[in-house]
């Protein structure tokens, strides 16, 4: 085998297929044997002198593989040196390719028997073209040009290589080629682009046969984002590609693609010019109807799915079809609907051809849809910004709506999670391309509440009123989908017209909540509930709806019962929500209510959060630091007192049975409920702000003396067990309860309004144990948390610190 790699000798043609074939033939072959054949034609491929066999191969060889593995070395040989080979041998290597292309497609048998390895060698050939054309062959253009009238097949082959050249100039060329090189073969493909039209033309206009048309239509298409201007606007050819090749199966979506091309023009147009827009959308909409007639028994979105769905005609393709047909209809409305439907005689044609593109939403198709609903997006905003066209799209703006409520995407989703550590995280489950849909639908929907909003109400209320009638057939994909639409358009409507919608809607789905059968059931609705009442903050905040405010959060308090997975989590998530937006309300007296929420809230607290597992009580916790954060200052210390009420006794049950015997804070139970009990006070500390104060005085030398014990039992570890038994459970404990309470004095200090106190009682003997053991402690025991607690404590008091660093520690080392 390894006589193909003496190129001192003619190639040996036997002896290569023979190489080809062990590669190749697909046959058992042992595996050195093989291995040896790869390697054997990988070394032929790179070498410098392979390019010189290629003729002989491509002419002689039998085996496909081959003749692409000597166009390969042929192709590098062009691409990397062909600059520094003899004008003599570039000329031989070009004349060849040429003599081969012409034999391959001298006629439609050969053209397709060659038909695979036919495309490679066009391919070499537009190699060459990129290294010699213009410069040293400048006559290619009308040489290809005037050959192509010898036949047809030779004809739609040249066509392939004018498209394929189009392409690397136009599209491919960035970083392939200097930008001198690309200026220059752009402005010789233009100047001779009318030779190459007037082929195109030729075919498109005079012949018959379907392949060769459509090689026609694909090298029209590859040429229009680049070619004068008049070439589309000053001859037939818009209403050649709508009238002669849109009927036809096997030509229409070549056709439609060079359509939406020309669609897509928008700059330097002259007004004769955009008259063709309107020749265009008349003749598009006349043939749409005769592909796609519109009965009266049938509606838009019924005829185009089922055209869609339907099995391909005439060589054509259905689904690739709307797809195009999607992307011409956007592009056509885009770019040209202001000078469309500013005629009154197009109005008609405007709307039908939207109600064919209203159509294409209802397929089942993801990219689709999502172009679509891009289009509603633009076309909702353009008549917003333009009223005087609201009349003339109302009913299709109507219909969008429904099928905007129907099909709405689902919004972001939180998820509340324990890591490893103990820590409670909450993480934003999101797919980027559903919350980019969820949001192009968002704002459509505003846009169209904008523009009616009581269309949009009645669409929302009678789609409520069908799923509370229908309740035996229940669907809580449908509800719930209904709910984020709901949801969307907070804010989009008038406040007066907003509270009667919203007030109607949780009604309504509070009465399906509990006359609902089924537990999995009322758990959706539950969660729809839920999902609504945080999106509306302005309706939760009027005086006047405190009553329903209360309400809600007791619903929510309901909720927090609930044993169906995933209700709670959702419940206090909400109720966190709510208390972010509306915790002023809950820390005052209304009118008729004396009382101040929050203490009625703390007062209760073990009740509501009985049910709740620890992640969840964190949350809840936060959200109640909200509320007493709003509440006068001197009522907050009691709120605060009452609020950990009973973590506090169990901190107090600990810590005293921990001053008779401090082995039980080694176990590991006893870690655990401290950690939950610091996570609860950071929480609230994080939430209430200088309220927190008192609480965290009482606790504050418990901390210090946890943190000195449970460094020292860390120490000890390390030193007994080696630095790896700082991954064990137990000391991964301990080192959490360090970190929740540098977490906690972290969150207080942010806050706090009192430096003197701050400066006096907390830094001295918080920086003598936190800094020293920081120092000693080994490198996989040290607690990052120390560095972001002492940024922060030099951020606020630097000045008063400053003197307290040097008495406290040596210098941090990392």
């Amino acid at each position: 085998m390894k006589g193909i790699l003496d190129f001192t000798k003619p190639v040996n043609i036997p002896l290569f297929d023979s190489v080809v074939q062990v590669v190749y033939g697909g046959q058992s072959t042992p595996g050195p044997l093989l291995n040896a054949a790869v390697k054997i034609l990988e070394e032929y491929r790179s070498h410098p002198d392979a390019w010189a066999q290629a003729d002989v191969i491509l002419r002689d060889s039998t085996e496909i593989p081959g003749k692409f593995v000597a166009l390969k070395a042929l192709d590098e040989t062009i691409n990397k040196r062909w600059n520094v080979l003899p004008d003599d041998s570039r000329l031989g290597v070009r004349n060849f390719i040429i003599e081969l292309i012409m034999d391959m497609s001298s006629s439609p048998e050969k053209l397709r028997a060659s038909k695979m390895i036919l495309e490679k060698i066009n391919t070499t050939l537009v190699y060459i073209l990129k290294k010699d054309w213009p410069e040293r062959w400048p006559t290619f253009i009308q040489e290809i040009v005037d050959s192509a009238r010898f036949s047809d097949a030779l004809m739609q082959n040249n066509l392939a290589i004018i498209r394929q050249l189009s392409e690397e100039i136009f599209d491919f060329s960035q970083g392939r080629m200097t930008r001198r090189q690309i200026m220059v073969r752009k402005e010789a493909l233009n100047s001779e682009f009318p030779s190459v039209f007037s082929l195109i033309n030729f075919v498109l206009s005079s012949k018959d046969d379907p392949s060769l048309i459509n090689e026609a239509l694909k090298c029209l298409l590859a040429t229009l984002s680049w070619i004068p201007l008049g070439f589309m606007f000053e001859t037939n050819l818009v209403a050649m590609l709508v009238q002669r090749f849109i009927p036809v199966g096997i030509t229409r979506n070549t056709a439609c693609r060079c359509l939406t091309e020309i669609a897509c023009l928008k700059e330097n147009l002259t007004p004769s010019n955009k008259e063709l827009y309107h020749q265009l959308l008349h003749g598009m909409l006349q043939q749409l109807q005769q592909i796609m007639p519109i009965c009266q028994a049938a509606s838009h979105s019924q005829t185009v799915s089922s055209f869609y769905s339907l099995p391909s005609d005439s060589g054509g393709n259905n689904e690739e079809f709307i797809q195009i047909l999607t992307q011409f209809l956007t592009a056509l409305f885009k770019n040209h609907l202001p000078d469309l439907d500013v005629n009154p005689q197009n109005h008609t044609a405007v709307i039908e051809a939207h109600y064919y593109l209203l159509g294409i939403t209802h397929i089942d198709d993801k990219e689709m849809f999502k172009a679509c609903v891009e289009y509603w997006l633009w076309l909702s905003e353009f008549v917003f910004m333009s009223t005087a066209r609201i009349g003339l799209y109302a009913e299709l703006l109507s219909e969008v709506r429904k099928m905007m409520i129907r099909r709405m995407a689902r919004p972001e989703e939180v998820i509340i999670f324990e890591d490893d550590n103990g820590e409670i995280k909450k993480e934003i489950m999101k797919s980027v391309d559903s919350i980019a849909l969820y949001n192009t639908m968002r704002e459509g929907l505003i846009f169209l509440t904008h523009l009616d909003s009581k269309d949009t109400e009645s669409i929302m209320l009678d789609q409520l009123l069908l799923v509370r009638n229908n309740m035996r057939e229940f669907s809580p994909g449908i509800l719930a989908t209904l709910c984020w639409a709901i949801g969307s358009i907070s804010g989009a409507m008038v406040e007066e017209d907003e509270t009667k919608f919203l007030i109607v809607t949780i009604q309504e789905l509070l009465y399906m909540c509990n006359s609902i059968q089924g537990h999995e059931n009322k758990a959706s609705v539950a969660s729809d509930i839920m999902y609504i009442v945080g999106q509306y903050p302005r309706f939760l905040k009027v005086e006047t709806h405190w009553n329903f405010l209360k309400v809600v959060v007791e619903k929510l308090f309901e909720f927090m019962h609930e044993k169906f997975e995933g209700v709670k989590d959702m419940a206090v998530e909400t109720f966190l929500k709510i208390s972010n937006s509306c915790k002023a309300e809950f820390a005052r007296t209304h009118t008729n209510d004396p009382d101040i929420y929050i203490s009625k809230l703390v007062d209760e607290v073990d009740i509501t959060t009985r049910d709740l597992e620890n992640k969840q009580m964190h949350i809840f916790y936060e959200a109640a630091g909200l509320m007493i954060g709003s509440a006068p200052r001197g009522y907050q210390d009691q709120l605060v007192s009452q609020l950990l009420k009973t973590p506090n006794q169990r901190w107090s049950s600990i810590m005293q049975t921990a001053h008779v015997n401090s082995s039980n804070l080694a176990d590991v139970e006893v870690m655990k409920a401290l950690n939950h009990i610091l996570k609860l006070n950071v929480c609230t500390a994080a939430s209430v702000g200088d309220g927190y104060k008192q609480q965290m005085f009482n606790i504050f030398a418990d901390l210090m003396q946890l943190y000195a014990l449970y460094s020292q039992s860390i120490s000890s570890e390390v030193a007994t067990h080696g630095v790896g038994i700082t991954k064990h459970l137990h000391v991964r404990q301990m080192r959490i309860v360090k970190k929740e309470s540098l977490r906690l004095i972290e969150e207080y200090v942010k806050k706090s309004n009192d430096t003197q106190e701050v400066t006096q009682r907390i830094i001295p003997p918080l920086l003598n144990t936190v800094l020293s053991d920081y120092n000693k402690s080994v490198e996989q025991a040290k607690d990052p948390q120390v560095l972001s607690l002492c940024t922060i404590l030099v951020s606020r008091f630097g000045n008063d610190i400053h003197q307290q660093i040097p008495q406290s520690s040596t210098p941090l080392s990392t």
